[in-house]
């Protein structure tokens, strides 16, 4: 499904199946995705706030500059999760066993709530992330290269937060 820059603001998406879905820039602010199927789709730049997310299946899901100010991320699967330039500081029930399970998502550039310290910070896996972007999105104008990629990802290490 292509819903980016779509509006479903204030929706219902709960259960449903959005494996894949290409999402981004979409607003789904205050909607409820809670048991939603969101694995592998791309949230990137989407308006996420104050939805709830409470055990949504998120692995995989690209979360890039996403707005998750007061999400609920309770029991959230956030495995192989990709958090660039994402700020995780107002997150709702986010939880440092989310950020270092097996398969923990990828952190660079997203700052984390004062509650959260792990291994690496905010900035743990900004190596990693290029490759897995290619790897994920072959042929994406950003990405045709992995030294693009990495580009990418260098610049976006400068953006700084209040």
């Amino acid at each position: 499904a292509d819903l980016s820059s779509a509006n479903p603001r204030s929706g219902d998406l709960s259960c449903g199946d959005m494996r894949s879905a290409e999402i981004s820039s979409a607003d789904l602010s205050y909607a409820d995705l809670s048991s939603a199927d969101l694995r592998s789709a791309d949230l990137s730049y989407a308006d996420l706030s104050y939805a709830d997310l409470s055990s949504a299946y998120l692995p995989s899901v690209d979360l890039s500059y996403a707005d998750l100010r007061s999400v609920d991320l309770s029991s959230v699967d956030l495995r192989s999760a990709i958090f660039l330039s994402t700020d995780l500081r107002s997150t709702k029930t986010l939880t440092s066993q989310q950020l270092t399970s097996k398969n923990p998502p990828l952190l660079c550039n997203s700052p984390l709530p004062e509650t959260i310290q792990i291994e690496g910070g905010m900035n743990r896996d900004c190596d990693r992330i290029a490759k897995v972007l290619t790897e994920r999105y072959p042929g994406y104008f950003r990405f045709r290269s992995l030294e693009s990629a990495e580009e990418f990802v260098a610049e976006q290490q400068k953006k700084t937060w209040d």
